[in-house]
């Protein structure tokens, strides 16, 4: 229950709702490299700034939106991923 109250008293910001997004759009769970990737497709418009990623990051992780899942092997390739702990239809009844 203190995990709903939390969740249901912190807003996010436009940046933080694109990082979602990219999560909620994925079957799995991605690493810093996968969601940049994602992020920055459009070169021109891209969906938050690099040096913001772990600010990012860690707001969501705060606001208990996000959560890291350690990374299973050695290597970039094997680095933290990150998942989401709401589906887009839960975030959204929250907000």
């Amino acid at each position: 229950m203190a995990l709903m109250s939390k969740r249901q008293n912190s807003s996010v910001t436009a940046s933080e709702l694109a990082l979602l997004q990219v999560l909620w759009n994925s079957p799995r769970p991605l690493n810093k490299q996968e969601i940049m990737a994602k992020a920055t497709e459009d070169a021109e418009n891209p969906l938050f700034a690099k040096n913001s990623f772990h600010i990012l990051i860690n707001e969501l992780i705060a606001k208990e939106y996000l959560v890291p899942v350690d990374n299973l092997g050695m290597g970039r390739k094997n680095a933290r991923r990150y998942a989401p702990t709401v589906s887009r239809n839960e975030f959204l009844a929250l907000q």
